[in-house]
């Protein structure tokens, strides 16, 4: 059926440059005048500004100057926004960066209908997009912030403006790898999702109309461009909005098989699944399935033909075949073809071929369970496309090519009975082969316990190297404790003789003396004084030399001290002995738990509670892991570090500390 200028006019307006030129040469063909018509069209399009300014002059009489309508400029006023800089077009309108000016400032973007433009049908497609955008609430959709209509009385509205590049320039501009490209893509199937819940179909899902723009450095993708959305289950507008009979409406590389049928059949989400399998194999592979500009080329008719009928290659392939230029696509992601061919094959063919199906029963029946099965290959899970079977893929061959398989039938009869022929030599052969194959296989088994007495002998190599490295560790412990007990030998005597040097040394002027003779008593020596001179020598570097020696001196008169409730010199030497101890460690770790428990048991008593609660722990942990862990050890430290819990009031957590404490009690 030919078709009129004026509906290859509304197609050929969404189109720029060569593919308008390519699409008006496959259109139009050889008809000359039709052509002419449809350039003609395309002209007054472009020049609406003043080609159509009779039915703006007739609702603005010409006696009233200051109310003809002028083109935006940059600089004008709408309503309470200024007009910045134009940054996009379409058909109908134009979409301009402004300023709002109240309630708050800020950057928008305004779409406003172009002058002549403001015909029923275009107004009505205007206020459904309007509508379809304003029923949706969703970060990766753009946002309407506002709508109203011009001083002339064109329509526009407000939306969030978006700072962003189409997402097949920024995944490779960016250099993008293939699996974030798909993380992206889950994020776009998302928003179509979300306006699919409100009853919105796109209808024209293309890279341009998805724009990717950062956040904090982190890419969001934006869905724009509801211009020729379409309601499930309401109407977008009270307005007359129709499509003429048999009008394309969609971009032919992305456009659905219900989509190019163009007759009565019913449009459902389910299409924009396809046209997002579309984007998801240009993400992928940097081509669309089927080559834009042969589709073109090929006129009308034809084209039509290819994207209800034809298959197009897996991802897969299609890299493989592309040459340089797929040598080009796969370094946009950072591996090379054949590594990109591998990636793609599996999985992912499964997931965009299912997308793909010309059958929409058979392809995802939400953008979710889409964006899922691709969360499930990132996460090595099975994806419930999975690959297409046998004899559904047998059936698919035979409907495209029916004649072919009706000849190469015929030629298979032709050849069974050469085949039944040559069965026969095969089978002599097969013998022949089998008696040859035993003998082989023969050798293998001969080879294989060859190498199992191999593999025996180097186990049990290794086994006897094991065992004497073990008995080496063994023996290197052993003489570690040795010396252990050695050292802990010598720091007793050593203490042993502080202690006796120490009292021996006590300056008699500082005893009582007897009260008849004025002779120093040396019964009358006391504990504290005792201890202060002990800490007066400490103090002076006697044992500096010796600090493992000092450590445990200073402990002992730290205890004292405690027990005779003289709190302060008690904490000095306590802290002295443990602030050595920790210099030493790791060389005896049971001593610098001693002497933190020791500490904490102090500053309990002086309420200083909180340091005492991390001193514990700190000796509890030290505690439990000395080998061997003592029961009674743990379990004492365990009742000391409860303490400080109760006095803070911390019951719930002191209480599982007690009860731990009572059953190694018990055990012990």
């Amino acid at each position: 059926m030919s078709r009129s200028a004026h509906e290859i006019f509304h197609e050929a307006r969404e189109l720029a440059g060569a593919q308008r030129a390519a699409y008006l040469l496959g259109a139009c063909g050889n008809d000359v005048a039709l052509r002419v018509k449809v350039e003609a069209l395309l002209k007054a399009d472009a020049e609406a500004g003043g080609f159509l300014s009779s039915p703006t002059a007739e609702r603005f009489p010409p006696s009233s100057a200051s109310a003809q309508p002028t083109a935006e400029r940059a600089g004008a006023m709408i309503d309470r926004y200024r007009l910045l800089e134009q940054i996009g077009e379409g058909g109908m309108g134009t979409i301009w960066m402004a300023e709002q000016r109240e309630p708050v400032k800020r950057r928008v973007a305004l779409k406003i209908i172009k002058l002549g433009m403001d015909t029923k049908q275009v107004i009505a497609r205007f206020e459904a997009e309007r509508q379809a955008l304003a029923m949706m609430d969703h970060p990766n959709i753009a946002k309407v912030l506002d709508a109203g209509s011009t001083d002339t009385g064109r329509p526009y509205f407000v939306m969030e403006y978006i700072k962003g590049v189409p997402i097949l320039e920024y995944c490779d501009r960016e250099k993008v790898d293939t699996r974030a490209r798909l993380e992206l893509f889950t994020k776009v199937c998302q928003a179509i999702q979300h306006a699919h819940q409100k009853g919105i179909i796109h209808r024209d899902i293309k890279p341009s109309n998805v724009l990717v723009t950062l956040h904090d450095g982190v890419p969001v993708p934006k869905v724009i461009d509801f211009g020729i959305a379409k309601a499930t289950n309401s109407e977008l507008t009270s307005k007359t909005l129709f499509t003429e009979h048999r009008q394309m409406i969609g971009t032919p590389a992305y456009m659905s098989p219900e989509q190019a049928e163009m007759s009565g059949l019913d449009i459902d989400t389910r299409s924009d699944i396809y046209s997002l399998g579309v984007l998801l194999y240009e993400l992928l592979t940097g081509t669309t399935p089927f080559d834009i500009k042969a589709l073109l080329e090929s006129g009308f008719g034809e084209m039509l033909r290819a994207i209800r009928e034809d298959e197009p290659h897996k991802p897969s392939t299609r890299i493989s075949s592309l040459g340089e230029t797929g040598t080009r696509t796969a370094l946009q992601r950072n591996v090379d073809a054949k590594r990109l061919s591998t990636m793609l094959r599996g999985d992912i063919d499964w997931i965009v071929m299912k997308c793909l199906e010309k059958d929409r029963t058979r392809r995802y029946e939400t953008a979710n369970g889409l964006a899922a099965d691709i969360l499930r290959h990132l996460s090595d899970e099975p994806v419930t496309a999975g690959a297409p079977s046998a004899s559904y893929r047998l059936r698919k061959f035979v409907r495209r090519n029916r004649g072919q398989v009706l000849a190469g039938s015929a030629i298979v009869l032709a050849l069974l009975a050469g085949v039944v022929a040559f069965a026969w030599k095969a089978k002599e052969a097969s013998e022949q082969r089998d008696e040859a194959l035993l003998a082989k296989e023969s050798e293998a088994e001969q080879r294989r316990e060859a190498e199992l007495a191999r593999a025996e002998a180097e186990r049990q190599r290794t086994l006897a190297e094991q065992q004497e490295a073990l008995a080496k560790q063994q023996e290197a412990e052993a003489r570690r404790q040795e010396a252990e007990a050695l050292t802990q030998a010598a720091i007793a005597e050593a203490v042993a003789r502080f202690q006796t040097d120490m009292l021996a040394a006590v300056d008699p002027n500082q005893l009582p003396r007897d009260p008849l003779t004025g002779e120093p008593l040396k019964d009358g020596v006391t504990v504290v004084q005792a201890l202060e001179a002990a800490v007066k020598v400490l103090d002076e570097g006697s044992l500096a030399d010796q600090p493992l020696v000092e450590a445990k001196v200073r402990a002992t008169i730290g205890s004292t001290y405690h027990s005779i409730a003289r709190f302060a010199e008690a904490e000095r030497n306590l802290r002295k002995a443990l602030e050595i101890r920790r210099a030493a460690a790791p060389t005896d770790e049971r001593l610098l738990a001693d002497a933190m428990d020791a500490l904490a048991m102090l500053l309990w008593r002086r309420s200083q509670n909180e340091e005492s609660e991390a001193l514990m722990r700190g000796a509890l942990e030290i505690y439990r892991r000395l080998p061997p862990a003592v029961g009674i050890d743990i379990a004492n430290a365990m009742d000391n570090m409860a303490k400080p819990l109760v006095a803070l009031n911390r019951l719930g957590e002191a209480e599982p500390l007690l009860r731990e404490a009572l059953a190694l009690r018990r055990a012990n």
